[in-house]
């Protein structure tokens, strides 16, 4: 596991240009927590699912812990995949500079953004809380436009 004395400069963005934000994040902000940063900034209504795919792995909110005695039945009960992880891991330890992740929100009508490492932000300091809005713009509101 890296030192987390630093911190990471995260691009958030829906793919359009439209809807963007710059967050200023702890390297060891979990999945779960910039999960919940971006629910509470953009998205959250009703309690959905979500995952983010980091080179191909897919960290979700319902995974359970490998080492968790009761995965397979959580597993079977949520007819999870088994290549499914959970979000209890580091940003920093999971994506690497300039890798292209994806975000999904609610596999209903789903909220697609994608998150890129920056790599450290250019002012000195970190942030305080595990993720900070550093900047953040739209042409068409608050927040990415869920479909209906």
């Amino acid at each position: 596991m890296r030192g987390y004395d630093q911190s990471l400069h995260l691009s958030v963005h829906d793919g359009s240009g439209l809807y963007w934000m710059e967050l200023a994040v702890r390297a060891d902000t979990t999945l779960r927590q910039l999960d919940e940063f971006l629910r509470g900034m953009w998205l959250e209504c009703c309690g959905h699912l979500s995952e983010f795919t980091v080179l191909g792995v897919r960290y979700t909110n319902l995974a359970p812990h490998r080492d968790d005695p009761n995965a397979a039945a959580i597993r079977a009960e949520y007819w999870m995949e088994d290549d499914e992880e959970h979000m209890d891991v580091a940003v920093a330890d999971v994506m690497p500079r300039d890798a292209l992740v994806s975000y999904e929100y609610d596999y209903g009508s789903t909220t697609e953004l994608f998150v890129e490492n920056l790599g450290r932000p250019r002012r000195p300091g970190g942030p305080v809380a595990p993720a900070s809005a550093v900047a953040r713009g739209s042409h068409h509101g608050a927040g990415p436009q869920r479909a209906r």
